[in-house]
């Protein structure tokens, strides 16, 4: 049973983690976080450049953590593509649900952070990644005409990975503004596997530098890291405000005034839900 919980435990934590890089003003890191696997997710990718069979399969399988990463990275692949085919509707037509959704998600964890990192550090660092985040959101999507070179989608995986692995940094906003967001959301759906294979081979030399840096710091640096990782989390909650007009966060009434419909009971209870997601996950442990 222990085994069975910690397969469905962290196939559901990589299934939210796949949801959550498919829609733009996410991270999959944020979605580790805090449901308690960032740590152990970025020793055992940190730990893949220091890949080696000796030993044969069950000493390699064990020694680098093997059934973790493809227990959380099945659940990634079948959340992207469950997801990427319906993303651009509900954006379209239920937008307020989809990101109630995840703000309930990313709200109702942060009591779980109390006692976890000393006041001194809260104090120091969470402003400055509440800080980073909040002027990170500020930035204008800019869109190229031309049609992308390959080289870019190598370049747009290593940029959306190191975001991925980064709380309220979104890998899918990134590949957003330099223009092969489209590109790669319809690969994924019609499987295109030129344009798929040249951006996870970005995706994977990027995890392999990116994680080993990340892990050394988180391992030197643990409380002020955390701290600042937390200040990330909460900065990422304006940008999931399900109300907003031309990205200004308003009021349901000021959204419904706006020509749109508020759907307020609805979004309300894709907050509870959210909520209920990320507590049942965390039962699974």
């Amino acid at each position: 049973m222990i085994r069975e919980n910690r397969f469905f435990g962290l196939f559901f934590r990589g299934f939210a983690m796949g949801f959550a890089e498919v829609v733009p003003g996410i991270s999959g890191g944020t979605i580790a976080f805090i449901t308690g696997i960032y740590d152990e997710l970025l020793r055992t990718l940190s730990g893949l450049l220091r890949f080696s069979w000796r030993g044969g399969f069950l000493s390699v399988w064990t020694a680098h953590n093997l059934r973790f990463l493809l227990t959380v990275f099945l659940g990634m692949a079948v959340g992207v593509l469950v997801f990427a085919r319906g993303i651009n509707f509900f954006l379209s037509e239920y937008p307020t649900i989809l990101w109630g959704f995840f703000f309930g998600l990313i709200l109702f964890t942060l009591p779980q952070f109390k006692g976890m990192i000393s006041n001194r550090s809260l104090l120091l660092f969470s402003p400055i990644g509440l800080a980073l985040a909040l002027f990170g959101s500020q930035f204008g999507i800019t869109i190229p005409e031309q049609t992308a070179d390959l080289w870019l989608y190598f370049f747009g995986g290593m940029l959306a990975v190191c975001a991925w692995l980064l709380p309220a940094v979104s890998g899918a906003l990134l590949l957003l503004m330099i223009g092969i967001y489209d590109d790669v959301l319809t690969a994924v759906v019609d499987f295109e596997w030129s344009i798929l294979g040249v951006l996870v081979s970005g995706c994977f030399v990027g995890i392999l530098l990116f994680s080993t840096i990340l892990n050394w710091m988180m391992i030197r640096y643990r409380d002020p890291m955390v701290a600042f990782l937390l200040g990330l989390v909460i900065g990422s909650l304006p940008r999931l405000w399900p109300w907003r007009v031309e990205e200004l966060l308003v009021t349901p009434q000021s959204y419904q005034y706006a020509g749109y419909n508020p759907m307020i009971a609805e979004t309300l209870l894709a907050v509870a839900l959210g909520a209920t997601f990320l507590w049942g996950i965390n039962r699974c442990k």
